[in-house]
């Protein structure tokens, strides 16, 4: 990877000794100081193949370290061999004038993409002029807050504009860097400077130029950092790190990652030999014997599926269209206006942590990097990682309140009230996981009308739909209410929980839009992103899916067993609390644990401290999570009165 770097793009390896001036021209990835662990100067021509074969390198590099821990200056270095490379140039710096610096990476990436289009046998006699219509119809279609006033301002000029000057300015210095710095390596030609190029530049057509990558023939020859002549500590620290990456040896250094909490817990559970061990940590549902369950309709699904003797093509990269169109119709129902006026536009994703995830990306992408998104505190373990590993910067709001154990609505509402207007919020849409509990409706109608006001972006994650109450139509209340209100919803849903579909993969991503062009317009940009992360979603779930939501038969059916799930986790609620209640009573404690019939969904936020949830695992062999949540599925009526009795006693005794 790092002979990649030194090899493809002129770059600049710095130790934290050694800090880049704050004065270069260029464009900033991450936000680390003079004291971050890596910093770079490279160079980059969007229309050059190796720089963009080598941003992958940084982009992985950036991916790899924490925002504050690399400082990447990336400097415009328009080559004078590629045709249009100045022009492309120009477009950068128009479009981040306008727009902002964190649309920088954004319109790189899409430069990248349509690297070909600019640099082929066909355009490479057009005229600026054309390069520029042609550039402007992307950078529409890529950014449609982009005004004509704005690309013209920068990019008609042809020579006497701002972004001309910049462009002229930044491949100046790219030049100098490579003769005043001690660390270059001998550059092996001239370049000849064109009418075109000088610009701001020496008009010296003898000099002779050191650059970190080596030129003939008007290629680049790619070479190992072995073979570079390096002198400088710099330079001599990234061959280090270049020659152990060679040798494999970088993996030794590779520490060990923390275990996830749950499947960590599981671990340890099957590892436990005490006949009395319950697990109440993994989010799956179990039958009244503790076992996993398959649904009937989805058997059935199955075999009719087998029966029609179906292909294992690739789905496109949306996913399968059936799938996708029904889960916008369950989700948002038969009568949604904005459905019937295709102003809703889904695509199918790797269940619920796929479609966050993918939220996440187009956030990073079209809000830009580092954007705040508001998640509940506390929210669902993986929230946080997802949006953070997306660029996202995680902030979180106040949900629950633990003297009630129930919703703190007013520290909620002071917070949407308090967030900068236009923030992106996270919302469970039923059976908030961990605490199962949810807003009243009538608290949803205050939350939708305060994110209203401040232009908010509702964000819901739907893992539950039928699943909580047992009425799908009744789960989706809340999503229903904001679309009806006029709010522009993004939707992930999963069907593993309400489907039993855990290990099958199956969600959608939907984003609520103002008209039919606009929806086209974002799928077009979902499926960018999909492309290069997953390329196309697994078929056989959403097959299963895809079946029982278009057959009514198999639709009745499956609302009966999800309703008997649902049913059943209700009934262990009101069991788990009346025991645990009556022994409490016998030994004369009076306690309230209504907040265990009060929440919904799969989990219940016991309430119980650390401490206690340590003495459930190492005395009782009861394993839950350590904030105290339980999953209510592996409550079962064989081990009820034992889960009681446990609780009850590390509460009087830890």
């Amino acid at each position: 990877m790092v002979t990649l770097l030194l090899a493809a793009i002129a770059l600049h390896v710095s130790v934290a000794q050694v800090p880049i001036p704050s004065e270069l021209p260029g464009y900033l990835i991450g936000h680390g100081t003079g004291d971050a662990k890596v910093q770079l100067e490279t160079y980059i021509d969007p229309l050059c193949p190796f720089s963009k074969a080598a941003y992958e390198g940084i982009k992985t590099l950036a991916d790899y370290y924490k925002p504050e821990e690399i400082r990447i200056k990336a400097v415009l270095f328009p080559l004078p061999f590629h045709q249009h490379s100045f022009t492309t140039a120009e477009s950068v710096f128009t479009i981040t004038s306008a727009l902002g610096d964190n649309q920088f990476t954004p319109w790189l990436e899409t430069l990248y993409e349509n690297q070909e289009r600019f640099e082929n046998k066909a355009t490479k006699n057009y005229s600026a002029m054309q390069v520029t219509n042609e550039l402007k119809e992307l950078a529409k279609n890529t950014f449609p807050a982009l005004t004509d006033e704005q690309w013209d301002k920068g990019m008609t000029g042809y020579g006497t504009t701002e972004a001309d000057q910049y462009a002229r300015v930044t491949w100046k210095y790219a030049c100098t860097r490579t003769v005043t710095e001690q660390e270059r390596v001998e550059y092996k030609r001239k370049l000849r400077q064109t009418d075109e190029m000088n610009g701001l530049w020496m008009k010296n057509e003898q000099q002779s130029f050191e650059m970190t990558t080596i030129w003939g023939k008007q290629e680049m020859i790619l070479i190992s950092a072995a073979q570079l002549e390096i002198t400088s500590p710099m330079l001599q620290a990234t061959r280090g790190l270049a020659t152990k990456a060679a040798t494999g040896q970088w993996l030794a250094s590779i520490p060990m990652g923390p275990a996830d909490p749950i499947l960590g817990l599981t671990d340890r559970f099957n590892k436990d030999t005490d006949p009395r061990k319950v697990s109440l940590g993994v989010g799956a549902y179990r039958d009244d014997n503790g076992k996993p369950f398959v649904l009937r309709s989805v058997l059935e699904a199955e075999k009719r599926i087998m029966a029609a003797g179906k292909n294992k093509e690739y789905a496109g990269i949306a996913g399968m269209k059936d799938f996708v169109d029904l889960s916008l119709e369950f989700a948002y129902g038969e009568d949604c206006e904005a459905l019937k006026e295709g102003r809703i536009t889904g695509v199918q994703t790797i269940s619920g942590t796929g479609g966050v995830r993918l939220a996440g990306e187009f956030f990073s992408k079209f809000l830009g990097k580092n954007t705040p998104v508001y998640l509940p505190n506390p929210t669902w373990g993986n929230h946080i990682p997802i949006m953070k590993d997306a660029g996202m910067e995680v902030r979180r709001y106040t949900y629950y309140e633990p003297a009630s154990r129930g919703l703190d609505f007013t520290g909620l509402m002071n917070d949407l009230q308090g967030a900068p207007d236009g923030s992106v919020f996270l919302l469970h849409a039923c059976a908030h996981n961990p605490t199962g509990v949810d807003p009243t409706l009538e608290q949803w109608k205050s939350i939708a009308d305060i994110m209203k006001a401040k232009q908010h972006v509702p964000f819901f994650d739907c893992a539950y739909q039928g699943f909580a109450s047992g009425d799908a139509s009744h789960d989706a209340a809340a999503v229903r209410f904001f679309v009806k209100e006029g709010h522009n919803v993004i939707l992930s849903q999963s069907y593993a929980k309400n489907f039993g579909l855990y290990g099958e993969r199956v969600g959608a991503l939907s984003f609520v839009t103002d008209s039919k062009e606009e929806a086209e317009r974002v799928q077009s940009q979902l499926k960018i992103i999909i492309r290069p992360m997953y390329s196309n979603p697994p078929i056989h779930g959403a097959l299963i899916v895809s079946t029982i939501l278009s057959d009514k038969q198999l639709k009745d059916q499956w609302y009966s067993e999800c309703k008997g799930m649902a049913d059943r986790i209700i009934s262990m609620r009101t069991a788990l609390r009346s025991a645990i209640e009556k022994i409490e009573k016998d030994n004369g404690v009076k306690a309230n644990w209504r907040h265990i019939t009060d929440q919904i969904g799969m989990f219940c936020y016991t309430g119980l401290t650390e401490a206690q949830v340590a003495r459930m695992i190492e005395m009782h062999h009861i394993y839950l999570t350590k904030d105290g949540r339980v999953s209510m599925a592996g409550v079962t009526s064989k081990n009820v009165e034992y889960i009681a009795q446990s609780i009850a006693e590390v509460v009087q005794n830890a």
